[in-house]
């Protein structure tokens, strides 16, 4: 804006002094030079205001920004900190045993929802109403967190599981965990390579989280009280890989 003052300004001055040199009757007295003289500082500093006007249009501008980020930082912190979470556990034995070696059921805000020999059956028509149930004593609770360990029982299902699981992930304030089927040693009516089929379908399931605590226990070396199920050692490990993996 300054460069077009000082074009504007160098003009005038231009002409006056071509008038001048001309004899021309514009100007005939140095009062109409000064005359000339005071417009052009009349338009110079119509410019320099102008120019300030635009500068406290753009701070204020500005000022409006840093109030809005700073309002949706505020908001953001006041939702954590508004925020109580609850856990659920649900799953089979191996889930039972977990409970068992951790004490689960005893931390605040954490549930478990298991039986032993369980699979998706049980999650349909038992483990989900008392899901519901908890959920509806504990309305103090607005952060759901579901971990679900459910499938060594009956490998046939994984297509029935990622359905459902879809479905439970689609509700608010409901955050869903996959935990895969965890490995077993030398166990006889399931085997590895089985797992490793319905865990690349539990991988790949929508709105859900996946923890693969198979590959943590194989990498990392587990025990089992009978090959199927884990020793109290093994069982802390897992709890402690599912806790971390919640965010």
């Amino acid at each position: 804006m300054m460069k077009h003052t000082i074009i504007r300004v160098g003009l005038v001055f231009t002409i006056l002094n071509l008038l001048i040199y001309f004899g021309t009757s514009t100007i005939t007295s140095t009062s109409d030079y000064e005359s000339v003289q005071k417009s052009v500082e009349t338009i110079k500093a119509e410019e320099e205001h102008n120019e300030n006007l635009a500068k406290q249009v753009n701070m204020n501008k500005t000022v409006r920004a840093v109030k809005s980020t700073e309002d949706n930082t505020k908001e953001t912190v006041e939702a954590t900190e508004n925020k109580t979470t609850g856990i659920i556990f649900i799953g089979d034995s191996r889930t039972v045993g977990m409970d068992k070696a951790c004490n689960i059921s005893d931390n605040e805000n954490e549930f478990v929802v298991a039986r032993v020999g369980k699979g998706y059956n049980y999650l349909v028509d038992e483990a989900l109403p008392e899901v519901e149930s908890i959920r509806q004593q504990n309305e103090s609770i607005n952060d759901w967190v579901y971990v679900i360990n459910l499938g060594v029982n009956d490998l046939g299902n994984a297509d029935k599981y990622k359905e459902k699981y879809e479905e439970i992930a689609s509700e608010k304030q409901v955050r869903v965990y996959i935990e895969s089927v965890n490995p077993v040693k030398d166990y006889p009516t399931v085997s590895n390579e089985q797992i490793e089929k319905i865990n690349n379908t539990f991988k790949h399931i929508n709105n859900t989280s996946y923890i693969d605590v198979y590959n943590y226990l194989l990498e990392n070396g587990f025990e089992t009280a009978d090959g199927l199920h884990y020793k109290t050692t093994t069982s802390r490990i897992i709890y402690e890989k599912i806790k971390e993996s919640i965010k």
